[in-house]
């Protein structure tokens, strides 16, 4: 299983205005919410996370927050409380009381000026489906193991880290269509005689 990343724009992004506060919140991902197309050596697929997603690994395993996926620029940790996920009906939504450092105060401000406009959650895919909708292939990340969130200064899906392991679902739904594609050619033709 590789590791995967979605970076997002997050329109709802906010910090508590208390005197001192260096609370920061806003929703990860919203449930259902369709990617930006991400590119593929066969072309491009739209990807959304299923409700529930998260569920287990929210119970049993521990998350940290990140500033721009650097494991060595650590903003909280569910672990100590000092970040808090929570699945509800919109989407996996993060507060994270931000450290009293100089990354921490750094990273508030850019949130203040909207530099920071954007959350990255990266997992590890455990379960997914594709189908085609519209004419579009879509991957749904039905459930997925969440090993960090980042604040993220350029929201923007990043395709080169969708490996080729997590990609059969998509290779199964292409070549089901070309043999359906091939069956209907000789239906056809057999019609014909």
């Amino acid at each position: 299983m590789k590791f995967e990343k979605r970076e997002l724009l997050i329109e709802d992004l906010s910090i508590d205005k208390k005197e001192n506060s260096m609370t920061v919140e806003g929703y990860t991902l919203k449930w259902g919410s369709m990617s930006n197309p991400i590119a593929t050596a066969d072309g491009f697929f739209y990807e959304n996370f299923a409700m529930g997603a998260f569920d287990e690994t929210l119970q049993n395993d521990e998350q940290l927050v990140l500033y721009g996926h650097d494991i060595n620029q650590v903003l909280g940790r569910t672990s100590n409380n000092t970040a808090l996920l929570v699945a509800d009906e919109a989407g996996l939504h993060l507060t994270v009381d931000l450290p009293n450092t100089t990354l921490g105060k750094d990273v508030l401000e850019l949130v203040k000026r909207g530099d920071i406009a954007g959350m990255s959650v990266g997992f590890i895919k455990q379960e997914d489906s594709f189908e085609r909708v519209d004419g579009d292939i879509v991957r749904t990340i039905n459930k997925a193991k969440l090993v960090e969130v980042s604040l993220v200064p350029m929201p923007a899906y990043d395709s080169s880290d969708v490996s080729q392991r997590s990609m059969e679902g998509l290779q199964d739904l292409l070549e089901q269509e070309q043999k359906q594609k091939e069956l209907r050619q000789r239906l056809l033709l057999l019609a014909q005689i």
